[in-house]
């Protein structure tokens, strides 16, 4: 009998690249709605579509290159816990590319361009999401969130 493992799709099915900045908006948090029919919040600067999509399992990891990153990816795992019927891990600090499916990397020109930036990039095999600084890292999480 074929057994069944329980994943989650983030969506949209659709890759996308965000390169944003903490925009003051009112609405309610509904964000704002993009071209591809998803609302984000923090509103993006840009959004440019690929092909692919990523599919949270449970032996997806989360990693940081950057010890100032841990506590976003503290929030993330347990945004991620709150919502499926596992919680990913959360590897060690690791080198300068990064550890896990889900990286959150510290990205040098996106600090130069203020604390709020940051781009996040879905992919087949893994999330990306560099920042210059923990607030550019929160805000990142929140979009994915």
């Amino acid at each position: 009998m074929p057994t069944c493992k329980r994943a989650f799709l983030l969506r949209p099915r659709t890759a996308i690249f965000i390169l944003a900045a903490l925009i003051p908006f009112s609405g309610g948090g509904t964000g704002v709605q993009t071209d591809l029919g998803i609302q984000l919040i923090p509103i993006p600067v840009d959004v440019k579509p690929a092909a692919g999509h990523f599919i949270i399992t449970p032996s997806t990891v989360i990693g940081v290159n950057d010890a100032a990153a841990e506590p976003a990816a503290r929030i993330l795992r347990q945004v991620l816990g709150d919502v499926m019927p596992f919680t990913p891990s959360l590897a060690a600090t690791g080198g300068s590319d990064g550890t896990g499916d889900i990286q959150l990397v510290h990205d040098a020109e996106l600090a130069r361009q203020g604390p709020e930036h940051y781009r996040l990039e879905i992919g087949a095999d893994a999330i990306t999401l560099g920042a210059g600084g923990a607030a550019g890292w929160l805000n990142g999480v929140q979009t994915l969130r």
